[in-house]
């Protein structure tokens, strides 16, 4: 979809796969192919549909953060569950128990500005610990970030969004297809941690170290 000028053929596939993501059970990610399938299909690959699907980028990332530091400070009844849609209530199970209660373990030992450490939550967690019901589900990128690394957390992000920003600048040959991957990282990880995913992550990294290394090497062709 990102690379076809044709736009019947971008519809046909955004079809396609909504259908098929949507038979999993992977609520969060047929919001997020969903949002970057219309994009696709809506712009053809140009300076002005770069800015705007990095805009989308940049809100996600937003919502990333503040979505679990307000159900945090919120604090909800877990027995609202019962009332939310059947569409929205494993996401609003992340709002009233997942991401408070993943804030409230990281009480102890300066967790709320150092973190636990790698290792110190999510699934491994579930693999290592004697009681594996310490297990929480974080269920979004920007929180296991926090509980893992702390504060310094907050740089890390900002690190790999100044990167990927550079993506149209600095790689316009590949441009448009990072930037359709980044919305669906991101929009995905407002409800997953992917982190814990090897796929997931190696793509991630060639997202924030391609601009840096696309630029290297023009520089050296221009030195030659």
């Amino acid at each position: 979809m990102a690379v076809t000028k044709l736009r019947a053929i971008r519809l046909v596939a955004y079809i396609f796969g909504l259908i098929t993501i949507y038979m999993t059970t992977s609520k969060g990610m047929v919001a997020a192919y969903a949002l970057c399938g219309l994009w696709l299909i809506i712009f053809n690959d140009s300076p002005e549909s770069q800015r705007l699907g990095l805009k989308i980028v940049f809100v996600l990332v937003i919502l990333s953060i503040l979505i679990p530091v307000t159900s945090a400070l919120y604090g909800g009844n877990p027995s609202e569950i019962r009332k939310a849609p059947p569409l929205l209530s494993s996401f609003w199970d992340r709002i009233t128990e997942s991401w408070p209660q993943t804030f409230n373990q990281l009480e102890k030992n300066y967790g709320y500005l150092l973190g636990k450490g790698l290792g110190g939550v999510g699934i491994a967690i579930k693999m290592g610990a004697n009681n594996t019901n310490q297990f929480i589900p974080i269920d979004n990128i920007f929180w296991y970030a926090y509980s893992v690394f702390g504060a310094v957390s907050i740089y890390y992000f900002y690190y790999a969004v100044r990167h990927i920003f550079k993506s149209p600048e600095e790689s316009k040959a590949v441009a448009r297809p990072m930037i359709a991957t980044t919305i669906i990282m991101v929009g995905y990880g407002l409800t997953s941690v992917m982190f814990e995913d090897v796929f997931f992550s190696i793509i991630f990294g060639v997202l924030i170290t391609w601009p840096q290394q696309e630029t290297t090497k023009n520089h050296h062709a221009a030195v030659n």
